[in-house]
């Protein structure tokens, strides 16, 4: 169950179920020619429970990504406000120079 802590309550259910699919189709299939079908079918449901799982998974993952290029834009936005100020203060400095320049000159 260690394994499984990264995963909603809803998710672990879903994998311990899919493994019991899993091992039941595969005794299953050892178990001879009649249990073959029950066996195919097991198999599925727990492929499709994998899959179930995976693509809640990337969803999960997708939100991160895009949490963290969220941030990173702000951080960006930040930076470029920060520079602009520099550069506004810079610009204000050049021109009291030369405005002091033309005064003396």
């Amino acid at each position: 169950m260690k394994q499984l802590k990264g995963f909603e309550k809803s998710e672990r259910i879903t994998l311990l179920i899919a493994a019991v699919c899993f091992v039941a189709g595969l005794i299953m299939l050892g178990a001879g020619r009649e249990w073959t079908l029950i066996a195919i079918v097991l198999l599925l449901i727990h492929g499709i429970l994998m899959l179930r799982v995976m693509m809640i998974q990337a969803d999960s993952i997708q939100s991160l990504i895009n949490e963290r290029e969220e941030y990173m834009q702000i951080q960006r936005k930040e930076r470029l406000r920060e520079r602009k100020g520099c550069l506004k203060e810079e610009i204000e400095k050049t021109h009291d120079e030369i405005r002091q320049r033309r005064d003396n000159a």
